[in-house]
């Protein structure tokens, strides 16, 4: 690196000694390799003005008067003096000249240098004249830009190096400048490439550049003139760090008989390490912007989320429907750019506010990965979300007793069973304990009319099974008691009088009747409303007087036939409360005006439900439903608002209603049905077997005059009682079978186109016996019984 800047610099000052430019700037070409050829070498005419260098404007000529920029300042170490200007050059027999401030640390308004002239040369060698003034080393300055070039003498004629050049005792090299090395003759005197005075150089001695804590000793400081091996002069210039770093001197001893002479300090070199260090800092530095934007930008960007679906979770049916899996991000403006796949096949997705519900529903049984992601950017990379995850679909088995039986409605029923695959069982949504092998026992805490078991597995599939509760019936012998006829003591008395002979040990008294009157002053606010409530009894002194003589009392209620609520509905534009025929009107048939009421009607079953409640707070043990069916007739030629399903269902979910709600108050529901409904449900609207589900016993009307000639091969069954209702009720009690229903029959004590005494009625007994029902109740509606066809118990 050297040789080739000496090149340059000898090239530059036979230019400047031509044509009088004083810019000391090298050639371009000549910093990084061979010389360039010089087109104004031997040519008498100027040299055309040379380019500002490296941006800083053209350099001021101090021939030509112009004053220059000011140099970079330095301050002078402390405690220093400044080296002598003039004195013998050491190890050289000529006087020293008197030497110029070359690096002067000049301020704004430093003069420029002074031309000083070299005594003692000839001519200009190859130009024929004489000495001619050697150009002085320019002064540089932050205004005036870097000092590019060196200062040197080039001999007369000759291809020399120029001398070296050196800063003043006490300063420091120019600053921005790396070390540079010139060489020259020992013989040759050192001479300005500008044809000026030779510049004075400090001495330097072997001693004067070792140990001062930059270079190893080896080489000299910076500024010193040395001759090497070959007897050339190398001049070694030094220039500081680019970080606030100067050179400093400080004073050493001479050889012996000489004054102390400055010490020179160079400036610190950068080192490859420095350079290498500095572009780690760089590195890292600009690695953790970069890391802390990502982390910044993922945070606020996408932070894509699952939910509603665990990784390697087991989903079952219900889930899958629920359609509970969503897939969100921190952004909703970013949710249209998610793509989600399931087992890498895109998925049907469905966008809900500020999420994405993922339609998984209907999904076979097998594994599945669903996959949601983000496509990246510029700067942050893609976001991905997995989750794996199983369908199961099967749901647990569960096995249970196909009922319940307690021997008292207001006794809590206990439930055991068995289940399979589930990991939890509750009843009436409380959980119990299973067992190794699944088994499970629980005691309920109330009285119910049927127990909810459920199985749930880990996949969430469920086995849901209702199992009703049965009732074990005491059974009864009673007789029917309108709330007229206990108004009236000529009819109660000689029922009472039955009871206190123990013919009958239950009473079955009206509640609400055929006209649709409630037998007391009811407090259920449509009751009083619609003026149905009577005052025939007090049902809490009737209820009290019966139970303390050992009877039981059941409560009838007419359900749908009800005249007094149809009429005021239809009165008050209530029309969907009543059963109407094709045209609108009210179904009247033989029942009278407005009398059926809708079956299917929320509010007209909720009447009679809550007439059903209050009787059994007051404490009746059964409520005895009657018509509860549809009115006989074509079901074509009817229309029922608000019917869902068939009548039959409909009839039956009323009953599971009232048991539901009658239940935990300590009442038996029953439900009078008629002969036919055995073999005929759709005639009326009942089907046995439906009702069964959710009464505690049926009560079948077989009254012989009922049945026409031939039914069940009875020609004649008004006159033969026995035949007749001893196969009806063999019927009746096939549709109940391993239903824990009784059968519990009206019988006929009244004359309906045949006279009926003790002999029809106790043939009516004993065909109910032979089919194992003990209990019964007779039926008149004038309340008149042949006491004499029942024997004391």
């Amino acid at each position: 690196m050297r040789r080739p800047v000496l090149r340059g610099l000898r090239a530059f000052g036979r230019r400047s000694r031509a044509d009088g430019n004083h810019d000391p700037r090298p050639e371009p070409s000549t910093l990084g390799g061979p010389p360039a050829p010089d087109p104004w070498e031997g040519l008498d005419q100027g040299r055309p003005p040379t380019p500002p260098a490296f941006g800083r404007g053209p350099v001021p000529d101090p021939l030509a008067g112009e004053e220059p920029g000011p140099a970079f300042p330095r301050p002078a170490p402390v405690g220093v003096a400044p080296a002598p200007a003039a004195g013998p050059w050491p190890g050289r027999d000529a006087a020293r000249p008197a030497s110029a401030p070359v690096f002067a640390a000049a301020t704004a308004s430093a003069p420029a240098p002074t031309p000083v002239p070299v005594p003692g040369r000839g001519p200009w060698a190859g130009r024929g004249s004489a000495d001619p003034p050697t150009d002085p080393i320019p002064v540089v300055s932050p205004a005036s830009g870097p000092l590019v070039g060196v200062a040197g003498a080039v001999g007369a004629g000759t291809d020399q190096p120029p001398a070296p050049a050196s800063p003043p005792s006490g300063e420091a090299a120019p600053f921005g400048m790396d070390p540079l090395v010139a060489e020259e003759p020992e013989s040759t005197p050192p001479r300005s490439v500008f044809g000026e005075a030779p510049v004075p150089l400090p001495a330097p001695d072997q001693e004067s550049w070792r140990g001062n804590g930059q270079d190893d000793g080896s080489s000299p400081p910076s500024g010193v003139s040395t001759l090497d091996g070959k007897g050339r002069r190398r001049l070694r210039l030094g220039l500081p760090r680019l970080l606030n770093r100067s050179s400093s001197v400080e004073p050493r001893a001479g050889e012996e008989g000489e004054p102390p002479r400055p010490r020179v300090l160079t400036a610190h070199r950068r080192s490859d390490r420095d350079r290498f260090l500095m572009l780690v800092a760089v590195g890292v530095t600009i690695a953790s912007f970069a890391a802390t934007g990502t982390v910044l930008a993922r945070s606020t960007w996408s932070m894509l989320t699952i939910t509603g679906l665990g990784d390697a979770a087991v989903v079952g049916r219900d889930t899958l429907a629920a359609n509970t899996v969503t897939i969100g991000v921190a952004r909703p403006s970013e949710l249209d750019r998610v793509q989600v796949r399931l087992n890498n096949q895109p998925v049907e997705t469905e966008r809900r506010g500020d999420v994405l519900v993922v339609k998984l529903a209907g999904l076979p049984e097998g594994s599945y990965e669903l996959t949601a992601r983000t496509p990246g950017g510029f700067v942050i990379s893609g976001e991905e979300r997995r989750r794996r995850f199983v369908v199961d679909t099967t749901p647990p088995e569960l096995t249970l007793p196909d009922r319940l039986e307690v021997p008292s409605p207001r006794q809590a029923p206990t439930v055991s069973g068995q289940t399979r695959g589930a990991t939890a069982v509750t009843v009436q949504g409380q959980q119990v304990p299973l067992d190794g092998d699944g088994r499970f026992t629980a005691r309920l805490s109330g009285p119910t009319a049927a127990a909810e078991v459920v199985a749930t597995d880990a996949a969430g599939n469920t086995s849901r099974h209702e199992v009703p509760v049965r009732v074990v019936h005491p059974g009864m012998r009673g007789v029917h008691v309108s709330s007229g006829a206990w108004a009236s003591a000529d009819l109660r008395d000689p029922v009472l009088q039955m009871a206190r002979e123990k013919r009958i040990d239950t009473v079955e008294l009206d509640i609400k009747d055929e006209a649709g009157d409630v037998g007391y002053l009811s407090e259920v606010p449509l009751a009083r409303e619609i003026g149905a409530t009577r005052d025939h009894y007090d049902p809490r002194k009737v209820v009290e007087e019966l139970h303390g003589m050992g009877l039981r009392v059941v409560g009838r209620i007419v359900a749908f036939r009800d005249p007094t609520l149809g009429s005021w509905a239809w009165k008050n534009g209530r029309s969907d409360w009543l059963v109407q025929n094709t045209s609108g009107s009210p179904w009247s048939a033989h029942y009278g005006e407005a009398s059926f009421t809708n079956y299917a009607n929320r509010e007209v079953r909720q009447y009679n439900i809550d007439l059903a409640v209050e009787a059994a707070k007051f404490g009746f043990d059964d409520i005895l439903y009657d018509y509860v069916r549809r009115p006989d007739g074509p079901l074509e030629e009817m229309s029922v608002p608000g019917l869902n399903g068939t009548p039959e269902e409909s009839i039956a979910s009323f009953l599971a209603e009232t048991q539901r709600e009658l239940r935990p108050h300590g009442a038996i529901l029953g439900a009078s049905v008629f002969g036919v409904a055995a073999t005929r449900p759709k005639e009326i609207a009942q089907d046995i077997p439906a009702m069964a589900r959710h009464a505690d016993y049926i009560a079948p009307m077989t009254y012989p005059s009922h049945w026409g000639p031939g039914e069940y091969g009875v020609d004649n069954p008004n006159a033969q009682p026995y035949e007749i209702t001893q196969r009806s009720l063999a019927d009746f009690n096939k549709q109940v079978e391993n239903t824990g229903v009784r059968i519990i029959p009206w019988l006929q004590d009244f004359s309906l186109g045949h006279t009926y005494g003790p002999e029809e009625v106790s043939a009516q007994i004993r065909a109910a016996k032979d089919n194992n029902i003990d209990s019964f109740l007779l039926w008149n509606a004038g309340c008149q019984y042949h006491a004499d066809a029942l024997s004391p118990r």
